[in-house]
């Protein structure tokens, strides 16, 4: 399936933090002006040191973002 939220987490430029040799990555697709997404971003703190977490932003809300 073309144009997936898989493809957009595989081909997508995000930044990464937490633990690099994690061996398995949490990938999250964010909206950068939702306030639930900040929320898992303060929530997901206290895992960093255990979980690498691959934050990656895109437009759900496309005329605001």
């Amino acid at each position: 399936m073309s144009g997936s939220l898989y493809d957009t987490a595989a081909t997508g430029k995000g930044f990464t933090v937490g633990a690099m040799m994690s061996a398995q990555p949490v990938y999250v697709l964010f909206e950068p002006q939702c306030p639930h997404c900040g929320r898992l971003w303060e929530a997901s703190k206290e895992l960093q040191s255990k979980v690498k977490f691959v934050w990656i932003p895109v437009a759900f809300n496309q005329g605001k973002s």
